[in-house]
C-alpha cells in the first residue's frame, strides 16, 4: 500500500515541477536595452541622404523638440523607430485650399516600426504649406 502512495506522490511532484518549468518558459522576458540614449537618438534621426526636403523639414521639427523635451527614447520604446525611406507624401494639387485657417499643400505619413517586426505600429502625420511651415501629429 505504501508503494502506491509513493507512486502517487512521485507523480504529483513530477507534475508540479513540470508545470513550474512550463510556466516559467512561457513567460515573456523583459527586454533590457543596453543602448545609450545618444545611439537611439542618432538612429532615430538617421535619414537617407536622398530624403525629400519635406521629410527633412518634419525631421528637423521633431529634432528641435527633442532638444527641449527629450522624448525620443520613450517614443522608441513605445512605438519604435521611424522608417524615413518608406514615408509617403500626398500632394494636394487643388487651388481651392490655399487660404483659410488650415491650408495644407503636402501630407507626409511616416511609419514607425518596433524592432525587426514586419508591421507598422504607428504613423506620424506631417504637413507643409507652400514650404513656409511644417508640423506633425502622432
Amino acid at each position: 500500500m505504501r508503494k502506491y502512495y509513493y507512486k502517487i506522490i512521485g507523480f504529483l511532484l513530477s507534475l508540479s515541477l513540470l508545470t513550474v518549468f512550463i510556466l516559467n518558459s512561457c513567460r515573456k522576458l523583459d527586454r533590457t536595452n543596453f543602448r545609450s540614449e545618444k545611439d537611439i537618438v542618432t538612429q532615430f534621426f538617421d535619414l537617407p541622404q536622398n530624403a525629400d526636403p519635406r521629410i527633412k523639414a518634419i525631421s528637423q521639427i521633431i529634432q528641435r523638440q527633442q532638444q527641449q523635451n527629450h522624448f525620443v527614447v520613450d517614443l522608441v520604446e513605445r512605438i519604435g523607430f521611424p522608417v524615413w525611406r518608406k514615408a509617403v507624401i500626398l500632394v494636394n494639387n487643388t487651388t481651392t485650399r490655399t487660404t483659410g485657417p488650415d491650408p495644407i499643400d503636402n501630407l507626409i505619413l511616416i511609419p514607425f516600426v518596433r524592432g525587426m517586426e514586419n508591421s507598422v505600429n504607428a504613423v506620424v502625420l506631417g504637413s507643409t504649406w507652400q514650404n513656409r511651415w511644417a508640423r506633425y501629429n502622432t
